[in-house]
């Protein structure tokens, strides 16, 4: 079963260019995923498997050799699950209210 509450993805972006060092193109793409329905947080970092701690509160933590990391996350949220459920109780209303 599908929750009805929001989930968060952030997704890591680098810059295309010459300068990005070798540990930010590989994690180009790549993507957490929080089920708020879990109670599932982020806390202070962003952890990858195999790179550990990637993003803190300040910014990247990758430390580059051409100095600072210009790599960005992007987030996006998903409220479809949760439009889904306030239409059904809109419609719920609406049909005891003999508006339906």
């Amino acid at each position: 079963m599908r929750s009805n509450m929001p989930t968060m993805k952030i997704t890591w972006h680098i810059k295309k260019d010459l300068l990005v060092c070798p540990v930010c193109r590989s994690l180009e793409g790549y993507t957490w995923t929080f089920d708020t329905s879990k109670d599932d947080k982020m806390g202070d970092v962003l952890k990858h498997p195999v790179y550990g701690a990637v993003w803190g509160l300040q910014g990247s933590l990758i430390k580059e050799e051409n100095g600072k990391c210009r790599c960005e996350i992007k987030h996006e949220v998903d409220l479809s699950d949760a439009a889904a459920r306030l239409r059904k109780i809109r419609d719920r209303l609406a049909t005891k209210l003999g508006r339906g």
